[in-house]
Formats: C-alpha cells, sequence, structure tokens
C-alpha cells in the first residue's frame, strides 16, 4: 500500500535532485566531448520523460568515457523511472566508486531508493543516512529526510519515523505528501504498543491524544497545501471517527470523489454507511472501560494465499466493536499489500467478542487492531 502508492513522487523528487544538481557539470573537464553532449541530451529525454531515449543516451556516454560517475548515476535513475531497481543499484555504486573521494549524496539517495523499493528497509536508512551526511546535516535534503521518514516508518520505528518527515515538511514549502506521511507516523505512535508481537490477532488499547490531535493538524496541513489529496482526505477522515464522526464522514466522501476507482474505496464506502447508524461511541482509553475481550483466534493461515505464505509484518487496523456484538467501520490504518489489507478487514469483521461494557453495561468502542504474521 504505502510502497506502491509513494513510488512515483520520491523518483521525482530523486531525478529532481539529480537534474539540478548536476546541469552543467562537464565530464572530466572535456566540455566539448561527446560522452558530455550524450549525457546533455539524455538529461533532455529524462526531463521530457522520454525514458528510453534517456537511457540509451547515457549508455553512449559511458561507451565513449566508462570512468564517468554522472553517466553511471543518470543511467541509474533513468532505471528507476522504469522501476527497475536491481539494474539501478549497481549503476549508483559505480558512479560513488568513481566519483572522486566517494562523495556523491545523491548516488547514495539513489541506493537508498532501490533498497528501499526492494524492501530492504534496513539497507535504505544506512544508505540514506550517509547520503545525508555527505549533503551535511545543515543543508536542506527534503527528499531524502522524506524517504527516511519511509524506511523507519515501514520498519515500525515511529519516533524517528516523525522526526525524518517534520525535517522534510520543514525543509520544503511544500510538501503534502511528508505532510500526510508524518501524520500516519504520529497516529501509529499514539495508538500502537511498541514492538511487533507474536503472530496473531491482538487489540491495542493505546491512544495518546496530543499525538492524535498532532496527526491531524497534519492532514489537515497537507489537504491545506493540496486541496485534491485524496489519501490525506482518507487519513484525516479515519482519525477523525474517534473524535467527530460526523466530519469523519465529509472527508471519507471526499476521498471518494477525488479517487473513485481506488483499491480502498470498498471498505470506505463501508466505513461510511456504518457511521451513520453508530451513536454514543466510546474510546479504548477511557477510563472505568472494561475493554473489549475476543472469544476465539482466527488463523492466519486461512487469511493468506500460497503466494503470500511467507509474509512478515503487520497491519495495523481499526474497528469499532458494536454494543451487540458487531464489527463495524473497519479501516486500514497501515497495510501490507492490498490482498492481505483485504483479507485481514473481512477476518475482523468476523471477530467473535464479548462487548466493552461501561457502568456495567454494553457501550460500542473504537479500538486498534494488529494483526501480525
Amino acid at each position: 500500500m504505502i510502497v506502491v502508492h509513494r513510488s512515483r513522487r520520491f523518483i521525482c523528487s530523486l531525478v529532481m535532485v539529480g537534474i539540478c544538481w548536476m546541469w552543467g557539470f562537464p565530464a572530466s573537464g572535456q566540455e566539448a566531448s561527446e560522452a558530455y553532449k550524450s549525457l546533455q541530451r539524455g538529461r533532455i529525454y529524462l526531463a521530457r520523460r522520454n525514458i528510453d531515449a534517456a537511457i540509451e543516451a547515457f549508455k553512449k556516454a559511458i561507451e565513449l568515457q566508462a570512468d564517468y560517475p554522472e553517466a553511471h548515476y543518470y543511467l541509474g535513475l533513468a532505471y528507476t523511472r522504469k522501476g527497475l531497481w536491481a539494474e539501478a543499484l549497481p549503476l549508483f555504486r559505480q558512479a560513488i566508486e568513481l566519483r572522486e573521494g566517494g562523495i556523491y549524496p545523491e548516488a547514495y539517495l539513489g541506493l537508498a531508493g532501490c533498497t528501499y523499493f526492494q524492501g530492504d528497509f534496513a539497507s535504505a536508512i544506512e544508505y540514506v543516512q550517509k547520503a545525508i551526511s555527505q549533503r551535511g546535516e545543515d543543508k536542506p535534503f527534503a527528499a531524502a529526510y522524506n524517504l527516511l521518514g519511509l524506511a523507519y516508518y515501514r520498519s515500525d520505528l515511529y519516533e524517528p519515523a516523525v522526526e525524518a518527515f517534520r525535517r522534510a515538511s520543514q525543509q520544503r514549502s511544500r510538501y503534502p505528501d511528508a505532510l500526510c506521511s508524518l501524520g500516519d507516523a504520529l497516529w501509529l505512535q499514539a495508538t500502537t504498543q511498541p514492538g511487533r508481537g507474536e503472530p496473531g490477532v491482538t487489540l491495542d488499547r493505546a491512544w495518546k491524544e496530543s499525538n492524535m490531535r498532532e496527526a491531524i493538524a497534519a492532514y489537515r496541513q497537507a489537504i491545506e497545501q493540496q486541496s485534491n489529496f485524496a489519501r490525506a482526505h482518507r487519513q484525516l477522515g479515519l482519525a477523525l471517527i474517534g473524535i467527530d464522526p460526523e466530519e469523519a464522514r465529509r472527508e471519507l466522501e471526499l476521498f471518494l470523489q477525488y479517487a473513485p476507482h481506488s483499491s480502498d474505496a470498498a471498505w470506505v464506502q463501508q466505513v461510511i454507511k456504518d457511521l451513520r447508524k453508530i451513536s454514543d461511541l466510546h474510546r479504548c482509553d477511557e477510563a472505568d472501560l472494561t475493554p473489549v475481550t475476543l472469544q476465539s483466534q482466527p488463523s492466519l493461515e486461512s487469511l493468506t494465499t500460497e503466494e503470500t505464505r511467507r509474509v512478515k509484518g503487520v497491519i495495523e487496523l481499526g474497528a469499532i466493536f458494536t454494543a451487540d456484538g458487531k464489527v463495524k467501520a473497519v479501516h486500514v490504518i497501515k497495510g501490507l499489500r492490498s490482498d492481505l489489507d483485504a483479507q485481514a478487514i473481512k477476518a475482523v469483521r468476523n471477530l467473535k467478542f464479548q462487548p466493552a461494557k461501561k457502568d456495567g453495561k454494553p457501550v460500542s468502542v473504537l479500538n486498534t487492531v494488529r494483526i501480525t504474521y
């Protein structure tokens, strides 16, 4: 879910970093060289999104001058535009080896991007930290801090993710993606107990009001910067369920207006429908509330297919456990992949449980649900 929807924006940021950084730099001081001319042609093709022509031009530059670090870097960059992470990796490494002193923060950022999209978040963190260190921590590098935040977020390290997204959003005057991601990290920091835990389904009673308010403010700021930002409207709507269900519905309706064909549209529509019928909603952190208790654990084997059997990770969901024993408004806070998310939603809807109680009476309560694979 996160990996897919953010890839294009990250690649565009990476391309712009590269183009701005390298514009006007000749190869080995030979401004009129054929290799340099080929590199310039490739950059123009890249800016015009003619990726195949750019790749051929960069290959030609390398053929003419094999020790040309910028040609290796830009060829790697062009491959990332096609999602060819494995092909791009060695080119970024070669660019670093060829650059005097190995100082090439943009190439390290390229390595970080490739390893991130391959699911190696630990390496992505290491590479992006190297990129920031080489650029200088006192210098703006918003794309790098945003990627660092994403890698921490996917590693369930929400505190450093929050700090990285803050840096990214502060370093660029308009950065709605980083602000929305900041909201996501603050939300998980507010509602999730630390630690991945054992495989299975657990109910999480953690809730930090100040973090949730900050998350909501971040989503609102993202929307101020980009009014048709569908994901920010969805996340704001979901975050508001426990605070203002009416406004939550309005934001979710805006999400459907801006992204009617989203893979999330079906469950968002169901959440809107469920919220219309819910009244007197409580939160799981309230004092004197007897919590929801699960009566049985669904088998994780039933939630996976042969293809996804080896998946490891956590899906964080929210749901309303009603006073009459039903599960409503099930929504994804942090997913793994769309097929597993859909199965997780189905499993949570079918949970059997004892309702929460307040003053001895069953009540409807909003809970975070964690499914660990």
